[in-house]
């Protein structure tokens, strides 16, 4: 599927988590940042630790601030920090 204006690849509209994740619950977890050498350049490794294991993805500067900026104007959307209870169902991220 292509965009009709600019004839790009369309990117396909992902809910913001898998609702079918066994994996997917409140525990602790951990972000981690670090600008870090590799073989094309430096890059800044973002790594999320959680109870189901753990994710690292290596961004480059321009991509590090955009991710910067989606997490600081979707926090912006919270009125304040909501906590489900322990055994509450995550929401669906299909409304």
């Amino acid at each position: 599927m292509t965009v009709p204006a600019t004839g790009q690849p369309a990117v396909a509209q992902l809910p913001p988590f898998d609702p079918t994740n066994p994996h997917l619950t409140e525990a602790p977890s951990s972000m981690t940042a670090a600008v870090v050498q590799t073989t094309v350049g430096a890059r800044v490794a973002l790594t999320v630790r959680h109870a189901a294991g753990s994710a690292t993805v290596f961004l480059q500067r321009d991509d590090a601030f955009n991710w910067a900026r989606i997490l600081q104007n979707t926090a912006q959307q919270m009125s304040g920090l909501i906590v489900p209870g322990m055994g509450a169902p995550l929401p669906n991220p299909q409304g």
